[in-house]
């Protein structure tokens, strides 16, 4: 095989196979949603920020809007925007907290994101294709399991403690730990195909390990996992438990009423510095991760994904997370030391 046809090789088909370009209509999709979420991102703040002018000439800010809340902002746009409003409208026109209860639905999601997982490791753009629309309906589901827990209008809170929080996070973690794993069996594939396998020396500890890693399961099992691929994997649980602890916090701080000034919290909840951090955990929260592998996987791109994330994702995330902790200390302090 020449060195051409080697520099030509798909990121994920084998070579016996013809890349299908990316349809025009998916970026077209793509770029539309892209236009809605920010159109209405802006409208979400221009929401909250908006101020009134009372008589006296003094100006007041005026409650926040009923379906506003701390986590409804930090979820991602796919959820706020086209999730969380389709199962709204299902519960509404068929009535599913009848039928099933909110764990069921999250079990049921966890099967749709392996079965996701599965054909998406299959490889073909088809298989991949389906994969993706078959982890969607799962992400419906993860929506649609908090609708039929809450009531449809109701505002959204964390709820630690409970059983379906713990249920829903595990089932996330499930489904978004196999996504991960079929894009590194995918990248793997790739890297068997091109013949370029890298020879390493085996060192004192690869050989202390060898019966282990070479046992036929387990080679098996780990196969997919790379470099990459648990970078993916570490960025997913960061971003999980700091997003949880932030959402929370601030939902205390913010929202309770543990505090005598009311009026103190709806101003800092329209500060600046706190869209800061809500918005941009709202774009770094482990669902919006998810959804960018799913975009790159769609436009046939995983592999520069996966690559760029290692310090497109991690910087911002690890940066976040600091810059969190630091927010909800200076919210403490303004709340409860006089």
């Amino acid at each position: 095989m020449g060195r051409d046809t080697i520099l030509h090789l798909p990121v994920i088909f084998p070579p016996s196979q013809n890349r299908t370009p990316v349809s025009p209509a998916i970026w077209l999709l793509l770029t539309g949603l892209a236009i809605y979420f920010v159109w209405l991102d802006i409208a979400l703040y221009i929401s909250i920020h908006d101020c009134i002018n009372v008589p006296g000439g003094t100006t007041s800010a005026p409650p926040l809007p009923p379906t506003i809340s701390v986590k409804s902002i930090m979820q991602p746009p796919t959820v706020h925007y086209l999730e969380v409003p389709a199962s709204e409208w299902l519960e509404l026109q068929l009535s599913l907290s009848l039928i099933f209860t909110p764990n069921f639905i999250s079990f049921a999601g966890v099967v749709f994101g392996l079965l996701a997982a599965w054909f998406i490791t299959q490889g073909t753009r088809s298989s991949i294709l389906f994969g993706i629309f078959l982890y969607k309906i799962r992400d419906l589901m993860d929506a649609l399991d908090g609708v039929l827990a809450r009531g449809v209008g109701a505002v959204i809170v964390p709820t630690p403690g409970t059983s379906g929080y713990y249920v829903d996070g595990w089932c996330d973690v499930a489904s978004e730990t196999a996504l991960i794993l079929a894009t590194g069996h995918l990248l793997e594939r790739a890297r068997d195909y091109s013949h370029h396998k890298t020879v390493h020396q085996p060192t004192r500890m690869s050989r202390l390990l060898a019966p282990i890693t070479h046992h036929p399961v387990l080679a098996r099992l780990l196969t997919p996992i790379s470099l990459p691929i648990v970078c993916l994997g570490i960025q997913s649980i960061l971003s999980a438990i700091c997003w949880n602890t932030t959402t929370t916090q601030l939902h205390i701080l913010l929202e309770t009423g543990d505090t005598s000034d009311h009026n103190t919290q709806v101003q800092l909840f329209r500060s600046s510095a706190c869209w800061v951090v809500m918005y941009f955990w709202r774009l770094l929260n482990p669902h919006m991760l998810s959804q960018a592998l799913l975009v790159s996987l769609l436009v046939d791109r995983a592999k520069q994904w996966v690559e760029h994330a290692r310090v497109v994702v991690s910087l911002p995330l690890i940066t976040l997370c600091a810059v969190s902790w630091i927010w909800v200390y200076i919210l403490s302090r303004k709340l409860y030391v006089t």
